[in-house]
């Protein structure tokens, strides 16, 4: 009993909370852990000791389960160098370096159509030929920027993953209108929080930012912006780039709304916890509160697309953040579900808003277009699209469809692609650092062949300052409710 009660109290403080910093949400994955534990215990001792055999069969069962799990666990965490993690050789650098270089020619579609062979080459040299003399984290890095050097969203060597045995600030930041800012954190640095991002180390942050452009690989700007937030909170990384002088505490320059300035020391947390916080995988099973004081975008971000009525002009507002069919169903009979209610309530606009949408399926909107294009909805004036930095693979795909197909305005800022773009990665690991590496597999067309665009950029675009983030005010949303219908 006292084993469920553990898996039970832990659950429910697991559930209750989705911020690993806190102390319920360590504690509730502790007490899992130890009632899996206990339970597999109680399972070997039914099977020592009881002459039952159901009970021995069950107590086999569970041992079964308890020690699969755990095997699988152990082989995971060695196989990405998580366990029993060893400093690499010279030699087992040069052979990742050597396997990368040829990698990526080789893998890639078209490696070269943004970067000249002979350059590639130059660079994948100088790597290679700096190993000696270089720290890992600064091996590790020339790697990157080897893969970033071919300008091509999709094809990442990501440095901030298990095997890098690199951390994070506790903070998020982002680029907006008006300068960088710290949009969130962990409780300990809770007051930091919507302050202007000045300094890191003795670095001006546009400063730091240039620095890891290059290493940031993305087909263009606007995908440099959404990313480079987190190599500017990877303390390994702002070592590795001459950015701060030390990995275990960053200090951070800060000013408050009246140009006040502050220095705070920030240390580092472990990958796991951050990356879980920042994409809060399991947000949709958690208790969430209300967040009818957020602007639309920025709620229920984990559903794939819903869509609210708004007063406001007959407006209907379809959230669609990732391009994945539902279990409970699919986004054509969502679109039919969305078509059909505009007809109903004689809405006057639609607004699609894939801000949040990083990608999926190419093969589930195709319907759901060519029934708008036949639907009142489809005029000037009546369908947007709102687009960001943030809209990438097969969002910018169902974007270059609306575009080619129906009448939309497009508002916002510029999507991380254009209609032309290399996509459907796929994973390979380097053999001895065990780092993932992506390479793009497929060219996509959704536009003419001598498209050469490196974004869709918006008709109207609509910066956002920290001011409207931090009111929950929502720009973009209200310039095109001031747009007349037609």
């Amino acid at each position: 009993m006292f084993c469920v009660a553990s898996v039970a109290t832990g659950a429910a403080l697991f559930w209750l909370s989705d911020n690993p910093f806190l102390l319920s949400f360590r504690t509730g994955a502790a007490l899992i852990v130890l009632g899996l534990c206990g339970c597999a215990t109680v399972a070997l001792i039914v099977i020592m000791r009881s002459r039952h055999l159901v009970l021995k069969g069950l107590g086999a069962i569970i041992l079964s389960i308890a020690v699969g799990l755990a095997i699988a666990g152990l082989i995971l965490l060695h196989r990405n160098r998580l366990l029993w993690p060893s400093k690499l050789s010279i030699q087992d650098w040069e052979t990742d370096a050597k396997y990368l270089t040829d990698l990526i020619p080789r893998a890639h579609p078209n490696a070269f159509a943004n970067l000249s062979p002979r350059v590639f080459r130059d660079q994948a040299a100088e790597a290679q030929a700096q190993i000696p003399s270089r720290s890992e984290a600064e091996v590790e890095m020339s790697l990157v920027r080897l893969v970033a050097s071919i300008q091509d969203g999709h094809s990442t060597l990501f440095p901030f993953q298990p095997a890098a045995g690199f951390r994070m600030l506790p903070l998020q930041i982002y680029l907006f209108s008006d300068g960088w800012y710290i949009t969130d954190s962990s409780p300990k640095y809770r007051n930091v929080v919507g302050k202007h991002l000045l300094r890191l180390g003795a670095k001006r942050i546009e400063e730091a930012f240039a620095i890891v452009h290059p290493f940031v690989g993305a087909d263009n700007e606007s995908t440099v912006q959404d990313r480079a937030p987190l190599y500017l909170l990877c303390p390994e990384v702002l070592q590795a780039l001459g950015i701060v002088s030390g990995a275990n505490v960053v200090r951070l320059t800060i000013a408050d709304e009246s140009g006040n300035l502050s220095e705070v020391d920030v240390r580092p947390t472990s990958l796991i916890r951050y990356l879980y916080w920042y994409f809060e995988p399991l947000q949709q099973w958690k208790r969430k509160p209300p967040q009818s004081a957020s602007p639309l975008y920025r709620q229920y971000t984990w559903d794939n697309y819903w869509f609210r009525y708004l007063e406001e002009g007959r407006t209907v507002y379809v959230a669609f953040n990732q391009v994945r069919d539902k279990s409970d169903e699919s986004f054509e009979r969502f679109g039919d579900r969305v078509l059909q209610y505009c007809k109903a309530r004689g809405a006057e606009r639609l607004i699609i808003d894939i801000r949040n949408n990083d990608g999926g399926d190419n093969t589930i909107f195709g319907d759901f277009i060519q029934k708008l294009r036949n639907h009142p909805m489809n005029a000037r004036g009546k369908l947007y699209v709102i687009i960001g930095r943030h809209t990438f693979s097969a969002a910018v795909n169902f974007t270059s469809a609306m575009e080619s197909e129906t009448n939309a305005i497009f508002v916002g800022e510029p999507a991380g692609a254009g209609p032309n773009h290399y996509g459907d990665p796929k994973k390979y690991v380097l053999p001895f650092s065990r780092l993932w590496v992506f390479i793009a597999s497929r060219y996509h067309q959704w536009g003419q062949p001598q498209d050469r665009r490196r974004a869709h950029e918006p008709s109207i675009t609509v910066p956002v300052s920290h001011v409207d983030y931090f009111a929950n005010r929502d720009p973009v949303l209200a310039a095109i409710l001031s747009q007349p219908t037609k």
